[in-house]
């Protein structure tokens, strides 16, 4: 032992010393208490630690050793790396030769040996496994070396091995190391998602080799944690051996021993750049989606299969006069009403095995509190793969549309029962509306001339005016009450007052030409009956004028054959005529 030796060989050269009896007596006493604090030091120490001479040979042991190795402290003494009773072998399984053991090579070299690990065959058959230090010591030309059992880790990174590969298998990269933050044990995954190869990376601090640059900190609180015993998950930066950064989703938990002894840890380790990427490109879609449905005139509700809200637009919101967050997760029958909701059951039950369905309804309160309001809604299965996984209902509020559709029935009403023919054309001429009263005038019916140009009722030498006419009101002027000539269907003339307009759209856009014609037919005729009626009065004034200056002159006449008939000495043939001429 290391008590047998060292005091003789102190105890000779304190003897050349010529000192009194006294001295020499307390030197050797206090020789003593030191070489006895140093045995209980050396017995103390946890680690294993031997001191072999130059030949190899095992000169003491402490406690530690002969307990990690299960030898006495007799069975110790005098054994060598060279023993054939001394069975090591490599991690990997193979032989480990005497002549590489660490204390061999410091021996050899005068250099230290360090963090070697090599497993020992113990007298009761079971291996033991040691990371082992030597240290030369020159001037004794002995070895110290020192070991610790590492046997609980290598069962732990064994059974952390089979997990690993287990994990290979799914793409998980582990790695794991000791106390001292030292990469232990990585896998396949681990070598190609970090870029390093396993021989590259063992006994390297985790930190210098994965953890993206100015981390480092947080790692290694991130350590210390676990090493207290506790598992951490979360993301965190970390980088390849190409320098290239990326970030990871990572579990850290400690690596315990059989007794529970913290002895290490063991982490799981995950690219999550794509799935951040994805997610992010998720996010920007859900966005750009939302802005679009919210954007939407429509209300656009989502329900579950158990008929629960899960998305609902602005317009919706609006409608409800709630809050969005007051209506998710809330059942039909809450946002809608108890009736409501039993009134449409059937079309929810329908839409939830696949089938879409779509009706005009007037809702009630909550989303139909002005009952003049009108919606066409739409029950949509909202389908994922070949799985119905819940409805969307569109509500679209056509209000304006119903009273836009009364006030065109009422227009159009006017439009039939109106004396005038009215006629709309669009700006390429094309006739698109003809009324009952166009019908009369002209004698085509509306379906003959819908679609038909309207030059066909323009005589030809009165086509070029009417052209300029269409041209000016397509311009935005209002040509009023005019007449002119139109041809019938039969070909015969009528004669017509016409009103030109421009007809605008809702963006006031000009998209056509109305014409309002009255047949002025009637008119005319009356016109030439009063104007030949006029022209006889005039007639028969003039012949009364005449009669009355003739019967003057017949007067002056009959006065003068009355005097030539009582001249008694006219001849009598004479007095005849002149008779003759009276009467």
């Amino acid at each position: 032992m290391m008590g047998d030796s060292k005091p003789k060989e102190d105890a000779g050269t304190i003897a050349q010393i010529p000192l009194a009896d006294s001295d020499l007596a307390r030197l050797a006493s206090e020789l003593a208490q030191t070489n006895e604090r140093l045995q209980v030091a050396f017995d103390a120490m946890t680690d294993g630690l031997v001191i072999q001479g130059s030949d190899g040979q095992i000169l003491t042991s402490n406690k530690a050793a002969q307990r990690i190795l299960g030898l006495t402290e007799d069975q110790f003494h005098g054994r060598s790396s060279f023993d054939p009773h001394c069975h090591t072998i490599h991690p990997d399984g193979s032989p480990f030769p005497g002549e590489d053991h660490p204390a061999m090579v410091a021996l050899r070299t005068k250099q230290p040996v360090y963090d070697v690990i090599m497993g020992v065959h113990k007298p009761d058959g079971q291996t033991c496994w040691i990371r082992v230090f030597a240290i030369p010591m020159p001037k004794s030309g002995s070895v110290l070396v020192t070991f610790s059992d590492i046997t609980e880790q290598k069962r732990a990174e064994g059974h952390l091995h089979f997990q690993a590969e287990l994990l290979r298998a799914v793409g998980q990269s582990v790695y794991a190391t000791d106390l001292l933050g030292r990469v232990t044990y990585i896998n396949a995954a681990a070598e190609a998602l970090y870029g390093w190869k396993k021989e590259e990376v063992l006994g390297k601090s985790l930190l210098s080799v994965a953890v993206a640059p100015g981390k480092e900190p947080e790692a290694n609180a991130l350590l210390d944690r676990i090493h207290r015993g506790e598992s951490w998950r979360g993301e965190f930066p970390l980088r390849r051996k190409d320098g290239h950064r990326f970030l990871a989703e990572v579990v850290g938990t400690p690596a315990l021993s059989s007794s529970g002894k913290v002895i290490g840890l063991v982490g799981i380790s995950q690219d999550i750049t794509t799935r951040k990427n994805a997610e992010a490109a998720l996010r920007e879609s859900e966005a750009l989606l939302r802005s679009i449905a919210d954007g939407v005139p429509s209300s656009i509700l989502r329900w579950d299969r158990q008929l629960r809200l899960t998305f609902v637009n602005r317009e919706g919101v609006q409608i409800a006069g709630k809050p969005r967050e007051e209506l998710i997760g809330k059942h039909y029958a809450d946002v809608m009403s108890e009736a409501f909701f039993r009134h449409n059951l059937p079309r929810l039950q329908a839409a939830l095995r696949g089938t879409p369905s779509e009706y005009e309804i007037a809702p009630p309160a909550p989303l139909g509190k002005d009952r003049s309001r009108w919606y066409w809604v739409k029950y949509i299965p909202h389908i994922i793969g070949n799985e119905v996984t819940g409805i969307l209902v569109l509500a679209t509020d056509i209000t304006q549309m119903k009273r836009d559709a009364a006030l065109q029935t009422q227009l159009s009403e006017i439009v039939e029962s109106a004396s005038d023919a009215i006629v709309r054309a669009g700006r390429d001429g094309v006739v698109q509306a003809w009324n009952t009263a166009a019908v009369r005038l002209y004698g085509y019916s509306a379906a003959e001339m819908i679609g038909e140009s309207f030059d066909k009722l323009i005589p030809t030498e009165l086509l070029p005016a009417a052209q300029n006419i269409v041209a000016r009101a397509l311009q935005g002027e209002r040509i009023g009450q005019f007449e002119t000539r139109r041809q019938r269907k039969d070909g015969s003339l009528a004669d017509v007052e016409l009103t030109v307009s421009p007809v605008r759209d809702a963006c006031g856009d000009i998209v056509a030409v109305s014409a309002i014609v009255r047949d002025l037919s009637a008119r005319k005729l009356l016109e030439r009956q009063l104007e030949d009626a006029r022209r006889l009065e005039t007639i028969g004034r003039l012949a009364g004028g005449i009669a009355h200056d003739f019967n003057n002159i017949l007067q002056v006449m009959m006065l003068h054959l009355e005097h030539l008939e009582r001249q008694t000495h006219l001849p009598g043939s004479l007095l005849s005529s002149i008779k003759q001429l009276e009467h």
